[in-house]
């Protein structure tokens, strides 16, 4: 099936792009700046038919046009919040502030701190932080009793999930290497 091409009139197009950043950037970034002139664009009642905001973001880089509106980061910021809260974007919380402000997490917490010895415990605050590269390495270390060699030499493949993603596997070709020299 072969594309449609649809028609933009380019000097249009540009006295679009000057009416939205007549007061500056549009906030939002890129993305945001292509809806606003797809807006102005089809009001005029010149243009024989709409045009959807990518085809005007085409344009826009096809014949280079100028503006101002810098790109938005991709994703979020810790914390951070859209400037547009119609974009849908929310501000995110910390996993360290949900579980802090959930009762349950911070009982479950207390009992984990009395019963992990205390040459783990670095790895449970880094759990209470929101890492849950800490929380695969604790379950790992409780399943396997607090003994780090179990750890490695885990044969629960089957049966465990989080198998492929327990820690000190690295361990394995060092003493390897150690033990054939």
């Amino acid at each position: 099936m072969a594309r449609r091409i649809r028609e933009v009139n380019r000097s249009w197009l540009e006295a679009c792009i000057r009416e939205a950043e007549k007061d500056g950037p549009v906030k939002g970034g890129i993305v945001a700046l292509y809806k606003v002139v797809t807006d102005l664009y089809n009001v005029n009642d010149q243009i024989p038919e709409q045009v959807t905001y990518s085809v005007i973001g085409l344009r826009i880089k096809e014949w280079d046009l100028p503006f101002i509106t810098k790109a938005g980061k991709r994703g979020r910021t810790k914390g951070s919040s859209s400037a547009n809260p119609n974009l849908g974007h929310h501000t995110r919380v910390p996993k360290a502030e949900k579980f802090a402000a959930n009762a349950e997490v911070q009982a479950h917490f207390s009992y984990l701190v009395k019963v992990t010895p205390e040459r783990f415990l670095p790895i449970l605050e880094r759990v209470k932080e929101g890492s849950r590269t800490a929380a695969v390495k604790l379950h790992c270390l409780e399943c396997s009793g607090y003994v780090t060699s179990e750890v490695r030499d885990c044969q629960c493949v089957s049966s465990c999930s989080l198998w492929a993603f327990r820690p000190y596997q690295g361990s394995v070709e060092v003493e390897e290497q150690t033990e054939s020299e």
